[in-house]
């Protein structure tokens, strides 16, 4: 029987009711109160030990609702981790050394970071500063490293369940060793034999591939030997999700493994079935792992160069213009660079966006464009290429 969870919205024999509808109505219930907006508390981490025991009971079913509860506990945001991994050790030492700080050193160091960050609008964000509570904030990072390391400890069940024969525990407990890069000597043979092996759905072997991209060190043999059995196989979901992880894996991603990453950004489907990363979103995975192989692939600045001279740029218009901005214009800047002084492949980047008129068609561009320190409306960005007397 589970322990005793923490919290008035969390309901413990609502969790293993007879009824799935009661057990699911129970665990969205516990999902938004243990986790927050991203944020995991001090309650978060105390659910932690009574969750895993419904994983390990072989009596209980919905393993893969407490998976994915435990997973959201454990990280918080998904996509943080997934277009920066985080760096969980030098996340515990900081947080031990802002234990030892008061909360005058707290406040004082993020006034620091704030002035920092340049002069621009330096008086309204000091003045939003102030109304922070650096002690909660402290608290909050704690209870959210200590969460993730409960979860942890769970690892030798979820790669147990690696091999379960229920493919919904085999996909759940794979999306979850995904977020635990440290404990790869015991997640990437595991990973290898499910990827070793043909499944009925796609998205578990997308949802393996991704994962042994995100755990896997750079040129593992093993895992990119199971990933490259997968790119030649009968379904796009299954090709697509192969490509990803080797981007991650491989030292030098090739032509073929980019023109599958770049049609999933752009060709993918808006969700796909038995794929937990992102709710579906496969397309939007493909651009996190996109972002991160760039530096790796050279092959990938001239793919994104043709999808710019595209006419249906408009219709994945944001995606492109991040993935494009990205790449060509890594640095922040607070004013244009003068137009002249730019790249070819740059200034072909600014006609293209110009062309598409992406800052009248995608409002959200607009800030992309801003924070990178390019002309953030139709008219300046014109203006701003017919003075070098380039565009046209």
């Amino acid at each position: 029987m589970i322990s005793a969870l923490p919290g008035p919205a969390v309901d413990q024999h609502a969790l293993t009711a007879p009824d799935p509808a009661v057990r699911l109505t129970a665990y969205r219930r516990a999902s938004g109160f243990l986790v927050r907006s991203g944020e995991r508390a001090e309650v978060s981490v105390q659910a932690v030990p009574a969750l895993l025991e419904l994983v390990r009971d072989p009596g209980v079913v919905d393993k893969d609702a407490t998976m994915m509860l435990l997973c959201d506990i454990a990280v918080g945001q998904q996509v943080d981790c997934l277009e920066d991994p985080p760096d969980w050790p030098a996340r515990r030492r900081e947080v031990a050394r802002k234990q030892r700080l008061s909360v005058a050193d707290l406040e004082r160091e993020a006034e620091q970071r704030e002035r920092a960050r340049g002069t621009a609008h330096l008086a309204e964000r000091l003045e939003m500063l102030g109304l922070e509570d650096q002690d909660l904030n402290r608290e909050l990072e704690r209870a959210g490293v200590r969460a993730y390391d409960q979860v942890r400890a769970g690892m030798p069940t979820f790669v147990e369940l690696l091999r379960s024969p229920n493919p919904l525990y085999r996909l759940y407990a794979a999306y979850l060793v995904a977020f635990f890069p440290e404990d790869r000597d015991t997640t990437a043979p595991a990973l290898a034999e499910l990827l070793g092996k043909d499944e009925a759905a796609p998205g578990i072997t997308a949802t393996a591939s991704v994962a042994a991209g995100m755990i896997g060190m750079r040129g593992d043999r093993r895992l990119i030997d199971a990933l490259e059995r997968h790119l030649a196989g009968d379904d796009q979901i299954e090709r697509w999700g192969a490509a990803i992880g080797l981007s991650a894996l491989l030292h030098d991603p090739d032509a073929d493994v980019l023109v599958l990453v770049d049609e999933c950004c752009f060709d993918g489907p808006s969700e796909i079935a038995y794929f937990p990363f992102l709710d579906g979103e496969l397309h939007d995975v493909a651009v996190c792992f996109y972002l991160r192989a760039r530096p790796r692939a050279p092959a990938a600045r001239s793919l994104l160069l043709r999808r710019l001279a595209e006419p249906s740029l408009v219709e994945h218009s944001l995606r492109l213009v991040v993935l494009a901005l990205e790449e060509f214009f890594p640095q922040v800047r607070t004013v244009p660079p003068p137009y002249a002084l730019l790249s070819e492949e740059q200034r072909q980047v600014c006609r293209s966006f110009a062309r598409h008129r992406v800052l009248d068609t995608v409002p959200t561009a607009r800030n992309q464009l801003a924070r990178h320190g390019l002309p953030a409306t139709q008219p300046a960005l014109e203006e701003w290429i017919a003075a070098d007397r380039l565009w046209g």
